[in-house]
C-alpha cells in the first residue's frame, strides 16, 4: 500500500511541476546538465523566502531554507537539499528519500529560473518562479 501511495504522491507531483512551466529558452541545450557556477551572492537570492510559480495554472509553492531544507505546498515533497559541486545544480531528497535536481538557468532577487529531474539528468523544461504570487 505504502508503494502505491508513493507512486500517487510521485505521479501527482510531476504533474504538478509539469504545470509550472513557462515558455522555457529555445536556444538553450535542454539535456545540459550545468548553466555554469552560480556565485554565493547569486544562490543568497534563493533562501528563505516563498517562490510562486508564473503561470495562473497554479504549481507548487516551495521554500530553499539556509539551513538546507525545502518546503513545498504539499508537505510530502518536504526534504532537505544541497548545492552538487559548488555549482549551479541542486540535488533534493524528500522524507521518503526520493532523489530530484534542480539545475538552476538564473536566481535574482524576484525571479528564478530552473530545470527540474526526477531520474538523472535529463533537464526538459524551464520552470519561472517569483518571490509574490
Amino acid at each position: 500500500m505504502k508503494s502505491v501511495l508513493r507512486a500517487i504522491v510521485v505521479g501527482f507531483s510531476l504533474s504538478v511541476l509539469l504545470t509550472m512551466s513557462s515558455c522555457g529558452d529555445d536556444s538553450a541545450d535542454k539535456n545540459n546538465t550545468s548553466t555554469g557556477k552560480l556565485n554565493d551572492a547569486t544562490k543568497e537570492k534563493l533562501y528563505d523566502k516563498a517562490w510562486y510559480p508564473t503561470l495562473s495554472s497554479g504549481g507548487a509553492n516551495m521554500e530553499f531554507i539556509t539551513d538546507g531544507k525545502i518546503y513545498r505546498i504539499n508537505k510530502s515533497l518536504d526534504g532537505t537539499w544541497n548545492w552538487k559541486n559548488n555549482g549551479d545544480t541542486m540535488a533534493v531528497v524528500d522524507y521518503s528519500g526520493n532523489r530530484y535536481n534542480f539545475l538552476f538557468e538564473s536566481i535574482t532577487d524576484n525571479e528564478m529560473k530552473y530545470r527540474y529531474d526526477f531520474a538523472g539528468d535529463n533537464f526538459q523544461q524551464v520552470y519561472t518562479m517569483k518571490d509574490t504570487e
